[in-house]
């Protein structure tokens, strides 16, 4: 019955559709300007080219050299140049150890042929950086919105209709307001489902990309450049394209999911929908500038380690990039952490809420 409810509360509340039509509309508005620059019709002629394997010879020359010349260690000396971050003492050797198993991935892709798959020429149309960085860490920002709002304004509905005082003073009106949680979370990701299956619809109608979906990441016609570098992406284990946006959309819906359960345990805690809302704003605002802390030991590791510091990642999740964050399953590891943090707020929190005289 509360499902039926609360769900009708969602579904007609013109806010909604606001919002999604909104974030929508400004989708459709970044994917213009980020692909916009080529029509369809030239999108096609190179997914053709790739397809066919119609490359230039010196394009061919340049990709096959590129892992050749590759000295992953040389890299990681010019970030910590590049950058000034200098890790020390037992953290120095560890990140030193991330890199020689990337070293070994490098012989690997160069022993297994794993990077001369074909594919866009990435170093002009950067289809990577375009999807993961320009488009989808904004999706997830959105999305996270969505989730947040929607659990905030079911739970504190009461407070709006001035019925709180009753439904907070019985264990069976806190029992409800739980529920509600739960109501939010599920709608919230569903409302998310459509922005997101929407704005990825659109992307790949004007990118075509049949056919290469089974290319590996680690092909050097995939490579983009990153803030002055071009080399290509060496992912921990062989990816394809289409198990990097899998595994990509998997680890986004997580990492919203989280935000929302956060979101729910805050309104549990202040009760006011303002409040909560400054709250998770400032917290996830925080987070984020935490996230960029550098002292060059263990604790950058632990900075990073939130939802705010995951998001910051977006477009390099599952590949070498951050010198701190360089280690194999740093994005499992990142959200396990927060699903505790959550589990615990909810198991202390929610239960002593529940038996709390109010």
């Amino acid at each position: 019955m509360i499902w039926r409810k609360e769900s009708g509360k969602i579904w007609k509340y013109p806010l909604v559709w606001g919002l999604l039509l909104l974030f929508f509309l400004f989708n459709l508005w970044n994917i213009y300007i980020s692909v916009g620059t080529y029509s369809r019709q030239e999108w096609r002629k190179m997914h053709e080219i790739s397809r066919d394997g119609q490359w230039d010879p010196s394009v061919v020359e340049y990709a096959q050299d590129m892992y050749e010349d590759l000295d992953i260690f040389a890299m990681m000396r010019t970030k910590m140049l590049s950058t000034g971050y200098e890790p020390k003492g037992a953290f120095r050797e560890f990140v030193n150890e991330c890199y020689r198993f990337f070293d070994g991935r490098v012989k690997e892709i160069r022993a297994n042929g794993e990077g001369e798959g074909d594919y866009y020429p990435g170093q002009y149309l950067e289809i990577h950086n375009i999807l993961y960085v320009d488009i989808l860490s904004y999706v997830w920002l959105e999305m996270a919105i969505l989730v947040s709002f929607l659990v905030i304004y079911l739970m504190d509905y009461e407070r709006i209709c001035r019925t709180a005082d009753l439904v907070y003073s019985s264990p069976k009106g806190r029992e409800i307001q739980v529920r509600k949680l739960l109501v939010g979370l599920v709608h919230g990701m569903a409302a998310s489902l459509l922005l997101l299956g929407g704005t990825l619809a659109v992307f790949f109608l004007i990118v075509p990309m049949d056919g290469l979906w089974e290319v590996p990441l680690t092909a050097p016609l995939v490579a983009n450049v990153r803030v002055f570098w071009l080399y290509p992406f060496i992912t921990y284990q062989s990816m394809t394209v289409g198990a990097y946006l899998i595994a990509s959309l998997i680890t986004g819906l997580l990492l919203v999911l989280g935000v929302g359960i956060l979101s729910g345990i805050l309104q549990i805690v202040v009760r006011n929908s303002y409040r909560a809302v400054i709250i998770m704003l400032i917290l996830l605002l925080g987070l984020y500038v935490f996230s960029g802390v550098q002292t060059g030991t263990y604790f950058d590791v632990f900075c990073r380690m939130s939802p705010a510091g995951l998001w910051g990642r977006c477009g390099t999740w599952f590949m070498e990039w951050d010198l701190v964050m360089c280690f194999q399953g740093n994005e499992v590891l990142t959200l396990i952490f927060h699903y505790l943090i959550c589990a615990i707020g909810v198991a202390a929190g929610v239960r002593r809420w529940m038996r709390s005289d109010l």
